[in-house]
C-alpha cells in the first residue's frame, strides 16, 4: 500500500513599469514538499511471529523535494548612451524561509536552519544588435555549522556570469545566437 500527496502549489508575479525605462517586480513562491507515506508487509522463514500472524507490517513516511517559501524583489534600468548604444542595469534579492526546512523523513535539523537573503546584480550592452551581459550574485547557506550525526554538505556560494549574442537571418525567419557561461564558487566553511 502506498500513498502519494501531491499539491497544488501556486506562484505569483506581478511586474510593474512606475516610469519610462524603470521595471520593478514582485514574485511569490509558496513552499512545497511531496510527501509517501506506506506500509509493507514482510516475511521472513523461521521467524517466531505471533500467533495468528505471518508478517510484519512496516510503515514508513518520506518528504522529497522541499522548497521553502520564496519572495523576490527586483528592478531594472534600461536606457541608452547614444543612438546605437543601449544599456540595463539590474538587480534583485531572493529571501527564503529555510528555517521550516524539513527533511526527507519529515522532521527539522536538529541545529534550526536559518532564513537566507540572496542578492544579484548585473548589466547589459547592446550595440550593433549585438549584447553582451555579466552579473555577479551571493547565496548564503541556510545550515549552520554542524556536528553529529546530521551533515549537510553546503556552504556560501558567489555566483557569475556573462553571455554575448547576436540575430541571425536565416531566410525569412529571425534567429539569435549566442553563448553563455555561469560561476559558481563554494565558498570554504571553517
Amino acid at each position: 500500500e502506498l500513498g502519494i500527496d501531491v499539491a497544488f502549489v501556486p506562484h505569483f508575479s506581478l511586474a510593474v513599469e512606475p516610469v519610462t525605462n524603470l521595471l520593478l517586480s514582485a514574485s511569490l513562491h509558496l513552499p512545497y514538499q511531496s510527501d509517501v507515506d506506506g506500509q509493507s508487509e514482510l516475511q521472513m522463514w523461521n521467524y517466531p511471529y505471533d500467533e495468528g500472524q505471518d508478517s510484519l507490517s512496516q510503515v514508513f513516511s518520506f518528504t522529497y523535494g522541499y522548497e521553502p517559501m520564496r519572495a523576490v524583489l527586483g528592478g531594472s534600468w534600461t536606457d541608452s548612451l547614444s543612438g546605437n548604444v543601449g544599456y540595463s542595469l539590474s538587480a534583485w534579492a531572493r529571501y527564503a524561509r529555510w528555517s521550516e526546512y524539513r527533511n526527507r523523513h519529515g522532521e527539522r535539523p536538529r541545529d534550526g536552519w536559518h532564513d537566507t537573503l540572496s542578492t544579484n546584480v548585473g548589466g547589459t550592452v547592446e550595440w550593433r544588435g549585438q549584447t553582451m551581459g555579466l552579473e555577479i550574485g551571493f547565496v548564503p547557506t541556510p545550515v549552520p555549522q554542524q556536528s553529529g550525526m546530521d551533515n549537510y554538505s553546503d556552504s556560501h556560494r558567489l555566483t557569475g556570469g556573462a553571455g554575448w549574442q547576436m540575430p541571425l537571418i536565416l531566410g525569412a525567419q529571425d534567429f539569435h545566437i549566442g553563448i553563455s557561461a555561469q560561476v559558481h564558487s563554494l565558498l570554504p566553511r571553517s
